[in-house]
């Protein structure tokens, strides 16, 4: 868990998701949950940040 934070930290990302009552296969298990962040990070990658130059 400690190299995991230090990863998401190290790339700035918006967040770390880690309680999601799966195993590995996550993509099997919670789905929706996938998708959902799939969506999430593609809309904030097309919505300019309020700190971006």
């Amino acid at each position: 868990m400690v190299s995991q934070h230090r990863l998401y930290e190290s790339l700035h990302a918006r967040e770390h998701i880690t309680d999601t009552d799966s195993g590995h296969d996550i993509y099997l298990h919670q789905p929706r949950l996938v998708i959902d962040t799939i969506t999430d990070t593609i809309d904030a990658t097309r919505t300019p940040s309020p700190t971006a130059s």
